[in-house]
């Protein structure tokens, strides 16, 4: 798995954030966080990005697996589509034991406190086979990601390229 990271603009993004969730601040915490900073993790058929800290995460998940095998998955789509679960969540280790189907004592598991909708924007899927075989990778270019906070306030998350270098590949 690829991981990025810039601790200072996250830390400032996830810290205004939980103030917007206290609902002592408006909820335009996330204007700060930026698509290239985030971590990535592969699995499955989606795109899945994070903090270092593992309590905000983006999840643009394929809905329909059957779409991708028998090849009807768009290559391009508009938010929000049924074909895609798109959200953002805040929470605490969102992304422990990640495509993992085996718990171990004392692992963490996630907790998500909240969860938003990603109510507009486009992901367009880049020129890899969408049907490739575990191990695959695939990338796709997010553009003009907008989320809708619980007060209706639409917060863009912006553009940028994301990837997964583990397509295909499930726990178990």
């Amino acid at each position: 798995m690829s991981r990025t990271t810039r601790p200072a603009i996250l830390t400032a993004a996830l810290a205004l954030l939980v103030v917007a969730c206290g609902g002592t601040s408006q909820p335009r915490a996330l204007e700060g966080l930026e698509l290239a900073e985030l971590e990535t993790y592969g699995c499955g058929y989606g795109f899945w990005l994070g903090t270092a800290e593992q309590d905000v995460a983006i999840h643009l998940a394929v809905t329909d697996p059957q779409a991708v095998a028998s090849g009807e998955l768009a290559r391009e789509t508009t938010l929000p589509d049924e074909d895609w679960r798109a959200a953002v969540q805040h929470g605490r280790d969102l992304f422990a034991n990640w495509c993992d189907d085996v718990l171990e004592p004392g692992e963490a598991t996630p907790d998500v406190e909240e969860e938003w909708p990603i109510t507009g924007g486009t992901i367009t899927l880049g020129d890899g086979a969408v049907d490739q075989p575990c191990p695959g990778e695939l990338t796709a270019s997010v553009t003009e990601l907008e989320v809708t906070a619980p007060d209706g306030t639409t917060i863009a998350l912006g553009s940028g390229e994301v990837g997964n270098e583990a397509w295909g590949c499930f726990a178990g």
